[in-house]
């Protein structure tokens, strides 16, 4: 694994937890972004939507994380937040309102 990206036909099974909970524990931050964005714009039903949908990025996020512990104890990862731009998320300023 390398600082500018992932290489997947490398990625062990305690790397590919680490990194799905690193992209549960992002989307999560992103849905509570739209969620503060839609209260702003006065838009409850939206906020709703993505408070909810942040709710379950917590609660996927918190599974894997359990399940990893009891796989892996307290190995720490190789896996970083700053690999995920490479794996799923769009760029940041295309999330915005234009």
């Amino acid at each position: 694994m390398s600082v500018s990206g992932i290489d997947f036909s490398k990625l062990s099974l305690r790397d590919a937890l680490d990194l799905a909970i690193l992209i549960e524990d992002e989307a999560q931050e992103r849905y509570d972004e739209f969620a503060s964005q839609m209260d702003i714009h006065h838009t409850p039903e939206a906020a709703k939507f993505f408070r909810f949908m942040s709710q379950n990025e917590a609660k996927h996020g918190s599974q894997l994380s359990e399940r990893r512990k009891k796989m892996f104890k307290d190995e720490p990862p190789t896996v970083t937040r700053a690999m995920l731009w490479d794996v799923e998320a769009p760029d940041y300023d295309k999330t915005r309102r234009t």
